[in-house]
Parts: structure tokens; C-alpha cells; sequence
């Protein structure tokens, strides 16, 4: 891609930025339709230039009578105005033509918006916090008080960048200036918008009109298969009040309901819950309180005491500084590892595993360790950050790694009186 073909990406980018994103919220709910999460966006035109990965030239402002104009206003300026020039900007580097070929396509919610979930932060230049797209490309924000800012765009599978994915169940939106929630975007197939909102409106002001419209409106009219995105407006509860884009059926149109289908769903969904059970309880490591099991087991085999995700991890470790396999395979086996962490006292236990585990291995294998290390303690701060509403004391991580800590020396104390125990028993039958 050259900057010519660069610009009419971003020319063809940022209408539709200018229309779905910017100076206005986005409500994005996701996970489980019976107990959704959410994230509130705020996006301006600033925000823009951020996503595109170019880097701006002074030229922008040769035709600007206001010298003290900000180069970014003007950047969207001329681009909404088709008046970019390729004199205007130059690629960063390498990654800007990865962003500008899935630029359009990534901005779309009908197309991209998926798939949500933490970002796994594992790219070292890459810093956000949350990122919705699909396994084709994802758009991050990052978060600045109450609300997510888009700041970049990346050409890769969503699923390989978060810890766990969340399905994407509804997009909201309203005018920054709005005071409540007043136009659906999209919402995913089999969703009972009806439902969702109500679990959703005691968090978040939604305007009441939205269900009363949805009922009334989509009684009329039956969904057609296309990506492409109606929006409905409810300023008033009135049926005029659709506002339709270029083409395209309404998203939030909800298909008759099938009784045999359902009943099947409902068998498939007990079968898979099922598994993910047995998976989830085969996957869960060694409890430290129950040290006198172990110690009768077999204490003399450390390698029992090794979580089955923890060791797939040091293999893949061992096997990726020997370059027999891919940073990406490498990157999975430490995500399916974070993965199976669960509460703050198992994240900070698993940090100071691999503390110890960098003390004693080769030094080749030193790089990756700390790499493990680095993003256990970023993930950490993430997942386990106080909310506004909890009380202001929480436990820190160096209280809860300390915790740990003391678990671990008692667990090696009492594995080393067992042994002592053991050798004066032998030496005295030998006597």
C-alpha cells in the first residue's frame, strides 16, 4: 500500500468514525445475556489520527491562516473534507499499513464488533485495556476515568490477545451531550433485547422509550441476512423515528422464535456447561491447604505438585528458547496458563512460582521468564484494581504476594521435618 491508496482509506475511515464515533458514548454490553458487562466509550476528533498509525507532518498547517489551529483538528478537518494530501502524513512504521488495510472494516460495528475482552498485554508498544473486534482485527481503548478512549487499531485475531473473550450482545449509543442511551446500533443474534435491557438499565440511564419503540417497531418487519446496519432513534416513541444508514436491515429485528430449536440449544448448552465444568476442575492446580495429602503422596516427586497448565507453559518456555516453536505458540500456552488463575491469591502465588523459577534456571531461559512475570503483574493490577464503590482499603499485591510467600515457606518447612522425621526412623532400624 502507498500513501496515495493511504489516503483513500482515511478519507472513506473517517466518515464513518465521524458517524459512529465521534462525540458520542457507546454503551457496549457483552458476556453472558442473563448476567451482562458493559463499557462506556468517549470518543473525539482527536481520537482519530491515533487509530490510523500515521505520523503528521507540519504541512498541514501551510494552509491554515490560524497558525495555533491543533494539527489533529485539522488532520479530520481535511480528510472529512477530502482535501487530505499525501504531503500531510508519513507511516510510522511497518504497522501502519497492517491498521490502514483493516482500518474500515475494524471501524464497522456490524462487521467487527464481535467479540470483547481485556487485553492480554502482551506487545510491548501497545498499551490499551479494552479491545472489541473479531478474529480478524480489534479496535483498543484505553481507559480514562468513567469512560474507554479508542486509541489504536491492530490486524489480529481478537482471541489471541485476551485472557477470556466475551461475546458482544448489544452496542447503545447516545450524543455525548445526552443524558441517557437513545439508539441502538446493532444487537447479536438469539438476543432478547427486551431482557437485556432491563438488567442492564438499573446501571446505566437508557431512555425509557426503547423498549416501547423496539415492540412496536420490529412487530412490522422481519430481519434480513445482511451485515450492513439500521440505526433506530428514540427521540420521540414515534415509528418515524427510524433513521436508516446506506443499506441494510435493522440489527435489532428479532427473529420468530423456533420451539424445537430451542429445546435442542437448551440440551446442547447443559452438554457443553457439562465439560466446562470437568475442564475447569481438571485444570485447577494443587490446594497448599491440604499439605499433609501431599506429603503422604509422593512429596519426593516435585513434579506432581505442578499445575497441568503450568507445566504445558515451562515445556513451550523451554521449547521456544530453543526456537523449536513460535512466539504465538509460546504466547497461547502462557495465556491458557493466566487463563486458569482464579482470585487474587492464585495470580499472586503463580508471580512468585516464577520468581523462584528465575532464580535457579539458565540463562537463556531468564528472558522469557521475566516476560511471564512482567504481564502476570500488569494483568494483575488490571483484573484486581479497586472499584470507586468498594471501600478504599483493599489488599495489595505485595500483601497477598507475601501472604503466599508465607504458605510456601511453611509448605517447605513442614516437607523438611517430614524428611528429617524420615531419616531418624531409618537410621535407628538400621541400628
Amino acid at each position: 500500500m502507498d500513501k496515495k491508496q493511504a489516503v483513500k482509506v482515511i478519507t472513506e475511515a473517517v466518515k464513518i468514525y465521524d458517524n459512529l464515533y465521534c462525540n458520542k458514548n457507546l454503551l457496549i454490553i457483552f458476556g453472558c445475556p442473563n448476567n451482562p458487562l458493559y463499557i462506556e466509550t468517549k470518543a473525539d476528533v482527536k481520537n482519530f489520527v491515533h487509530l490510523t498509525g500515521v505520523k503528521l507532518n507540519n504541512s498541514l498547517l501551510n494552509d491554515i491562516a490560524d497558525k495555533n489551529s491543533n494539527v489533529l483538528n485539522v488532520f479530520y478537518s481535511k480528510a472529512m473534507q477530502n482535501k487530505l494530501s499525501v504531503d500531510n502524513f508519513d507511516f510510522k512504521d511497518g504497522s501502519t499499513i497492517q491498521k490502514m488495510q483493516v482500518l474500515i472494516n475494524t471501524l464497522k460495528f456490524s462487521v467487527n464488533a464481535k467479540m470483547c475482552g481485556d487485553y492480554l498485554d502482551g506487545r510491548i508498544n501497545l498499551k490499551t485495556d479494552k479491545i472489541v473486534g473479531s478474529v480478524n482485527s480489534f479496535l483498543g481503548f484505553i481507559k480514562a476515568g468513567k469512560y474507554f478512549i479508542p486509541n489504536t487499531v491492530m490486524a489480529d485475531d481478537l482471541r489471541k490477545n485476551t485472557i477470556e473473550t466475551k461475546k458482544v450482545l448489544a452496542i447503545l449509543s447516545k450524543h455525548i451531550d445526552d443524558d441517557k442511551y437513545n439508539t441502538i446500533e446493532i444487537v447479536g443474534k438469539k438476543i432478547d433485547i427486551k431482557k437485556l435491557l432491563e438488567k442492564i438499565s438499573p446501571l446505566v440511564k437508557i431512555d425509557s422509550n426503547i423498549v416501547g419503540d423496539i415492540e412496536h417497531n420490529y412487530s412490522k418487519s422481519q430481519p434480513k441476512q445482511n451485515d450492513n446496519i439500521k440505526q433506530i432513534k428514540f427521540d420521540s416513541p414515534a415509528p418515524q423515528n427510524i433513521v436508516h444508514s446506506s443499506s441494510g436491515a435493522a440489527a435489532a429485528v428479532m427473529p420468530k422464535p423456533d420451539p424445537l430449536k430451542n429445546i435442542f440449544e437448551k440440551i446442547m448448552s447443559s452438554i457443553k456447561s457439562f465439560f466446562k465444568v470437568q475442564d475447569k476442575q481438571s485444570a485447577d492446580p494443587v490446594q497448599i491447604a491440604e499439605q499433609s495429602e501431599i506429603i503422604e503422596e509422593e512429596i519426593k516427586v516435585e513434579e506432581n505438585l505442578i499445575p497441568p497448565k503450568l507445566a504445558k507453559l515451562i515445556e513451550a518456555r523451554e521449547l521456544f528458547a530453543e526456537n523449536k516453536i513460535t512466539f504465538n505458540e509460546y504466547q497461547q500456552a502462557l495465556k491458557s496458563y493466566l487463563y486458569s488463575l482464579k482470585g487474587k491469591e492464585m495470580w499472586a502465588e503463580a508471580a512468585d512460582t516464577l520468581r523462584n523459577q528465575l532464580k535457579e534456571c539458565p540463562d537463556n531461559l531468564k528472558k522469557p521468564i521475566n516476560y511471564e512475570i512482567n504481564i502476570i503483574e500488569r494483568n494483575f493490577e488490571k483484573r484486581f484494581a479497586p472499584k470507586p464503590s468498594e471501600p478504599e482499603h483493599k489488599q495489595t499485591f505485595d500483601e497477598i504476594k507475601r501472604a503466599a510467600h508465607e504458605k510456601y515457606v511453611k509448605m517447605q518447612n513442614e516437607k523438611t521435618k517430614s524428611e528429617k522425621e524420615e531419616v531418624t526412623v531409618n537410621n535407628f532400624r538400621e541400628r
